[in-house]
């Protein structure tokens, strides 16, 4: 879930789309396109890959960020309520703080890093999911490529 739209956030979302692979999933925040967001993810996970649900670059002004903070953490309840998350990558605080409320986490339990800086754990609550959070601007290019790997089990 890639809330931020940092330049360092977007280069870091194209290296994990186009190098690695991982489908990308934009969304807006809008009513009624969260049904086609979710069918797009849940397709991209049913094959076996990841997914980066993130903010569309372009928001709508009347769209405030939380409203597309409050679709990412929809897309992601619905897709832990459909047995399909084995772990999440939350980047951008806002994004971090809003899905794992929404997932009902109470924290992260952190045991370790990825890299300097790129907490990893498990979160706090009932859907007990291993997390990597990420402040938007922060990491290299293939930051987020690292991040899944590691989540993957690919050290």
């Amino acid at each position: 879930m890639v809330g931020s739209l940092s330049g360092v956030a977007r280069g870091q979302l194209r290296s994990l789309s186009e190098g690695y692979g991982c489908r990308a999933v934009p969304v807006a925040g809008e009513p009624g396109a969260l049904e086609e967001v979710l069918g797009l993810a849940r397709e991209g996970l049913v094959e076996g890959g990841s997914v980066a649900v993130h903010s569309a670059e372009e928001r709508n002004p009347l769209g405030a960020a939380g409203s597309v903070v409050e679709a990412l953490a929809e897309v992601a309840a619905g897709l832990s309520e459909e047995g399909l998350i084995d772990a999440l990558v939350l980047t951008g605080g806002e994004t971090a703080v809003g899905v794992g409320r929404r997932l009902g986490a109470v924290g992260v339990r952190l045991e370790g890093e990825v890299e300097p800086g790129i907490p990893v754990g498990t979160l706090i609550g009932p859907s007990p999911y291993r997390v990597v959070t990420k402040a938007g601007a922060f990491g290299g290019p293939d930051t987020l490529v690292r991040v899944v790997e590691k989540l993957r089990g690919k050290d």
